[in-house]
């Protein structure tokens, strides 16, 4: 009688040691999944604000290179309309998340449209008429976005790299700098944080 309880109860702890390994087996298939599908939302939306940022650029050296006021008019028209990519790529970002990638995001889209904005008021471009300037000049504007995407590169790293999935809340210094317009410190004004 004792062999066949003790066979039982070795039979019995096979089957909840094979179902604990399948659990395991499945959560790592799933976390790498995860992983795989947030990388490939955040390259997107990388090369989405690559696009803007070339597109942007050849916007300022047409005005540089004071080309005629109707082809600039043209070409802020036509990235009024254009931003698709960008956008819909920025909203798989945000499905995908986590939260702290999200604000990245609308952080890279700010600046985005701060420098589109500052150029349609650089060019005098009848889109926006009656919408107040930023204060930024369109070279701080493209730096700002520049250290944006910066930001949500170093931020989209750290979150693929992460095994858990999540993100180390002292990124938050990182983030912060990316945002602080260029001359000023990255705490003016702001409450501290405690660890």
């Amino acid at each position: 009688m004792a062999t066949v309880i003790g066979a039982g109860l070795g039979a019995l702890g096979a089957v909840v040691a094979a179902r604990h390994t399948g659990r395991a087996q499945a959560s790592t298939q799933f976390s790498h999944w995860r992983r795989q599908i947030r990388r490939d939302a955040y390259a997107a939306f990388i090369v989405a604000a690559e696009k803007e940022r070339e597109s942007l650029t050849v916007v300022t050296v047409k005005m540089r290179t004071r080309a005629a006021e109707s082809d600039v008019h043209d070409s802020l028209t036509g990235l009024s309309t254009d931003g698709t990519a960008f956008n819909s790529s920025g909203a798989v970002v945000h499905v995908e998340g986590p939260g702290t990638l999200i604000e990245e995001v609308y952080r890279v889209q700010g600046a985005r449209n701060r420098w589109f904005v500052a150029l349609l008021h650089e060019a005098g471009h009848p889109l926006v008429d009656g919408v107040p300037p930023f204060h930024l000049s369109s070279d701080d504007a493209r730096e700002m976005f520049s250290r944006q995407l910066m930001a949500f590169q170093r931020v989209a790293r750290q979150v693929v790299d992460d095994p858990t999935g999540t993100l180390n809340p002292r990124l938050s210094g990182t983030l912060l700098e990316a945002m602080t317009p260029p001359g000023q410190t990255p705490d003016a004004g702001r409450p501290a944080v405690a660890d």
